[in-house]
């Protein structure tokens, strides 16, 4: 893993000669980047992940800030990838509610892959889930999921940590990798059966 404090040294030097301020603070670090604040509200991530900037190069130019935030630059850069964004809110739900999204998870993949009605499924939230602020995020993430199945991007990856409601109050995703970036077909697999072990 590469040491965080050069995702912080690659943010500065590409902010350089751009119009979206400066790093405040590091919000977020995994195996693969870091992602940091800027002083004009933007928000930077520094990544290694080759897929994650395939998948947001295909969502730039087809559903920009429709599922996602909004993204305003995808460069390759001193050997790196630097995405910048829109600043979203990230969910903070309780033990219950992560329960009820990992189920929800595995049926709203099924109605992906198996082209079910999504609309009945909505409708299916809203008569059965009580807590409205769940049903929203649980509807919001059918909107965005099959939102980004419409254009042609397949996201797994349904988890508290990659959902959050931009300025305007809507459900995005975020760190969408679209498993066509993934290869070869077994590493999916694997990757999808231990997502489901840590997330049950």
């Amino acid at each position: 893993m590469q040491n965080k404090a050069d995702f912080g040294k690659i943010a500065t030097q590409y902010l350089l000669d751009k119009n979206y301020g400066s790093v405040t603070e590091n919000i977020g670090s995994g195996y693969n980047g870091s992602v940091f604040l800027t002083d004009k509200g933007y928000v930077i991530k520094v990544t290694s992940d080759e897929q994650e900037y395939k998948t947001t190069l295909d969502i730039f130019n087809s559903a920009n800030g429709k599922y996602t935030p909004l993204f305003f630059e995808i460069d390759p850069f001193e050997g790196f990838y630097v995405i910048i964004m829109e600043k979203v809110e990230p969910l903070k739900l309780s033990y219950n509610d992560n329960i009820l999204l990992n189920k929800f998870r595995d049926i709203l993949l099924d109605y992906i892959n198996n082209d079910q009605d999504i609309i009945s499924l909505k409708n299916t939230i809203l008569k059965n889930v009580k807590d409205k602020k769940m049903a929203f995020i649980l509807t919001g993430v059918v909107d965005c999921v099959d939102g980004l199945r419409r254009v042609g991007i397949i996201n797994a990856d349904i988890q508290e940590n990659n959902i959050g409601k931009n300025s305007k109050g809507n459900i995005v995703l975020f760190d969408v990798v679209d498993e066509i970036h993934l290869e070869p077909a077994s590493i999916r697999e694997v990757i999808r059966k231990i997502l489901k072990q840590l997330l049950v």
